[in-house]
């Protein structure tokens, strides 16, 4: 059986106006400050409506950004900005003409889960926790020491709909995307293009000749997937990969070890039993859902690492079945 995933559309343009106060921006003490828009663009879809202050829930059906500028001197970089979004108008952002920065963001978006964690402050401004650990402001903050984490994969989610309870996983179902480091020299009335590239993989589980007890199937860093006798399929699960560093270097043809456990559990006579069927890594490719078919051994037959496991990929299909819907 195939999955196939709507179209992601190949630009969306986040805008945000800054607060004209002089303490929000910095002072430009060698140059002009001139304010410059960024597009994020390429492999993201994103909503039309940002969700309203306070509305935690409401916070797992939209598009959040995370997005990092810093300044590019001779002996390094610096940080320069930062902010966490949810506007999808559009956003600006002040720089220094002449003066040379890198920038780097990253998105997420529901996915076949239950979003990015976020909680509500006592004066209902929203706070996102990992990878963040910031306040939605759809707004730059310019504070030089400071900076947000766009690269780490350790990430916070719901783990139902309109809950508060969550999970931390390095490979949670989420879709996440990233950008690779930009560079852009300061100009008056310049239109940056910030590609975003998909950091994800599927997994869809098929189990044949489970008459009893459970299967389950434990993906190193991300939830785990269970099968009973009744559901001996599961639904397609977008996992966000673990190493996204390497990922952003090379990200068109990247892929992934996972190592993967599977096992058989079934209650004997009061006590609960477990046969292990799979114990090896499993390689997963970027924008492709793997379907791992599972035969279930026979009483006695025993089992081993490979022995009863079909692997089939099937690339990404954006025209069918959308993501996040």
């Amino acid at each position: 059986m195939k999955t196939l995933l709507k179209p992601l559309s190949l630009l969306a343009v986040i805008a945000l106006l800054m607060m004209s106060c002089q303490q929000d921006v910095p002072d430009a003490p060698e140059g002009e400050l001139v304010t410059m828009k960024l597009n994020l663009s390429d492999e993201l879809k994103t909503r039309d409506i940002p969700f309203s202050d306070g509305r935690v829930a409401s916070a797992t059906e939209y598009t959040v950004y995370g997005i990092q500028v810093n300044t590019v001197t001779n002996t390094g970089t610096q940080p320069y900005a930062h902010g966490v979004f949810d506007d999808t108008t559009g956003f600006e952002i002040s720089v220094i003409s002449g003066n040379t920065y890198e920038v780097s963001a990253t998105a997420f978006q529901k996915g076949t889960g239950f979003g990015l964690y976020s909680s509500s402050n006592y004066d209902g401004s929203i706070y996102f926790s990992s990878p963040f650990y910031r306040e939605l402001t759809n707004s730059f903050d310019y504070q030089n020491n400071s900076s947000i984490s766009i690269y780490d994969s350790y990430t916070s989610t719901f783990t139902k709909s309109d809950s508060s309870s969550v999970a931390w996983h390095q490979r949670p179902e989420i879709d996440r995307y990233l950008s690779q480091y930009d560079q852009f020299i300061g100009a008056e009335s310049t239109t940056l293009d910030v590609d975003l590239y998909r950091a994800n993989f599927g997994v869809q589980i098929y189990a044949d000749s489970l008459n009893e007890g459970k299967l389950v199937v434990n993906l190193q860093s991300a939830p785990s997937i269970e099968l009973t006798t009744s559901n001996t399929f599961s639904d397609l699960k977008i996992l966000q990969f673990r190493n996204l560093w390497n990922l952003q270097n090379a990200p068109d043809n990247y892929e992934e070890y996972v190592y993967t456990t599977i096992f058989h559990e079934k209650v004997v006579n009061g006590d609960t039993v477990t046969n292990p069927i799979y114990d090896n890594s499993i390689l997963f490719k970027r924008n492709f859902i793997k379907q791992i078919y599972v035969t279930v051994p026979s009483e006695g037959s025993g089992g081993s690492a490979g022995l009863n496991l079909r692997l089939e990929d099937v690339q990404f299909q954006y025209d069918s079945l959308f993501i996040g819907g």
